[in-house]
């Protein structure tokens, strides 16, 4: 435990001097389709020597390890860790960091744990707010509530009756 201990310290050191803690993603693909659901926690270290990004992925296995580039013959090297690893990483250190990291630690855990608990939301109820523990399918294959399937349903019929009485 003590020497656990004591790389948590070298970690907290090193991330403070080196590392990025950051919500990333949010800037790709189909900006004008921008969800809240874009994006995921990381922590990112580089380094020109590999042997200290090799010590944080021992204690945090999980990320990648990568050549980012050469730049006048010398390495550059890049550990990122994305989403489960890259909170547990924030919340071990946060109690060692300065006042502006913790900041930023406490925007990415909060954001996180909003969003995981909008997906889970999302998970077991229907835009609606029906149950998705019974679910129909389209024709397409995607799978819609049964609830919202007959209410669309009953809609449709009464439209296709209006117009046919209107006519």
């Amino acid at each position: 435990m003590i020497e656990r201990d004591h790389e948590i310290y070298w970690i907290a050191g090193f991330l403070e001097g080196e590392g990025c803690f950051g919500w990333y993603g949010e800037h790709r693909k189909f900006p004008a389709r921008r969800t809240k659901w874009l994006g995921y926690p990381c922590v990112v270290v580089s380094q020109n020597s590999r042997e200290p990004l090799e010590r944080v992925e021992a204690s945090f296995p999980g990320g990648t390890l990568r050549l980012n580039s050469i730049l006048r013959g010398k390495e550059h090297w890049e550990y990122r860790v994305n989403n489960e690893v890259a909170i547990d990483i924030m919340v071990a250190v946060y109690p060692l960091m300065s006042t502006r990291r913790q900041e930023r630690i406490r925007e990415v855990v909060a954001n996180y744990a909003s969003r995981s608990a909008e997906r889970l939301q999302n998970a077991i109820f229907c835009s609606a707010g029906h149950s998705r523990d019974i679910y129909g399918y389209r024709s397409s294959g995607s799978m819609r509530c049964r609830e919202c399937l007959r209410v669309n349903a009953a809609d449709r019929r009464a439209r296709l009756k209006r117009e046919e009485v209107a006519v």
